[in-house]
C-alpha cells in the first residue's frame, strides 16, 4: 500500500494497532473498549487523542490516553511491535503521538478496512514530541 501520509518524516510516522479490542487492559470501568473513544487529530479544529507510547514489558509498547493532570490514562493499544524492537524502545519510549487516521470496518479504503480488520484497528500516527529530546 502507497504511503498515505508523505508529509510525515518515516522517523516520525508510527502506527498503532489493536484499539479495538477489549482484552490485555484495553477495557475500564468507563469504557467496554478504550480505543473506541480515540479521535482523530484534526489542525483545523484543534481536536484530537494525544496518546503517549510506554515500553512496558520487551518488544512492547503500550499506547495509553493523556490526562489532563498529564499522566497516563487508559490503555488502548500498542505500537506495532517494530518499533519496540532493538533500539526502538528507548527511542519512543514516553513518546507523545497524535492520530493521523484510523483504518477501521468503515474505511473507504478497501485495503485500509482490511488492515484495521486483521491488526483489530490500525492508526498511522505522528510522533509528536520524544521523550528524549536528541530524537528527531
Amino acid at each position: 500500500m502507497a504511503d498515505l501520509h508523505p508529509s510525515v518524516p518515516p522517523q516520525r510516522l508510527i502506527h498503532i494497532v489493536g484499539f479495538l479490542s477489549h482484552t490485555n487492559g484495553r477495557t475500564c470501568a468507563d469504557h467496554d473498549r478504550c480505543g473506541e473513544v480515540l479521535v482523530i487529530n484534526s489542525p483545523q479544529l484543534g481536536v484530537g487523542t494525544r496518546l503517549r507510547l510506554v515500553h512496558s514489558a520487551p518488544n512492547e509498547l503500550a499506547a495509553y490516553f493523556i490526562l489532563p493532570d498529564n499522566s497516563n490514562g487508559c490503555r488502548v493499544g500498542f505500537a506495532q511491535r517494530q518499533y519496540a524492537a532493538g533500539n526502538g524502545a528507548a527511542l519512543y519510549d514516553g513518546a507523545v503521538v497524535s492520530i493521523l487516521e484510523m483504518y477501521t470496518a468503515v474505511h473507504p479504503n478497501s485495503a485500509c478496512r482490511k488492515l484495521g480488520h486483521h491488526n483489530y484497528g490500525y492508526a498511522p500516527c505522528e510522533v509528536i514530541e520524544f521523550a528524549n529530546k536528541d530524537s528527531n
